[in-house]
């Protein structure tokens, strides 16, 4: 039999970021910053596309990131 572990608190708040479009802020350990929307994410990394554009997309190591930050849900 297979037990199912709980998702964890860092996967639960991405994948809901993620399925309502929420603008995030992410901070980085050297400081710098970048602003948008969760493209897609998995164990290691976060595409985050800046400018709603797919040609904007940045992918970060989650060990790089200090801090990240969403906006209240759009109704």
């Amino acid at each position: 039999m297979e037990s199912r572990r709980p998702p964890n608190v860092q996967d639960s708040f991405l994948f809901q970021t993620l399925k309502d479009k929420r603008l995030v802020f992410v901070t980085m350990v050297d400081g710098s910053c970048l602003f948008g929307t969760i493209e897609r994410f998995d164990r290691f990394v976060i595409v985050v596309n800046q400018d709603g554009k797919t040609d904007d997309q940045v992918l970060v190591y989650k060990s790089a990131v200090c801090r990240l930050s969403a906006s209240s849900p759009k109704e």
